[in-house]
């Protein structure tokens, strides 16, 4: 999208998901946003925005990884 921010699509069979990636200046994932993904309201399934602010970045097998996330 441009020098910060990336959108990715996954699909899986029917089901198709669009997810927006934006990174710090360090160049790491900072934050990931979905418009749209199910979830539980009680017994019904809903649709629901979905954040997460990834940090705590650690190597793994030569890449960084972040081990911490906090879902909005």
């Amino acid at each position: 999208m441009d020098d910060s921010s990336a959108r990715a699509t996954i699909k899986d069979g029917g089901v198709s998901l669009t997810l927006l990636f934006r990174f710090g200046a360090d160049g790491l994932v900072a934050e990931v946003h979905a418009d749209a993904r199910c979830g539980m309201l009680g017994n019904t399934v809903v649709m629901m925005p979905w954040f997460c602010r990834m940090s705590q970045y650690r190597r793994q097998h030569g890449m960084l990884v972040p081990v911490m996330g906090e879902v909005f």
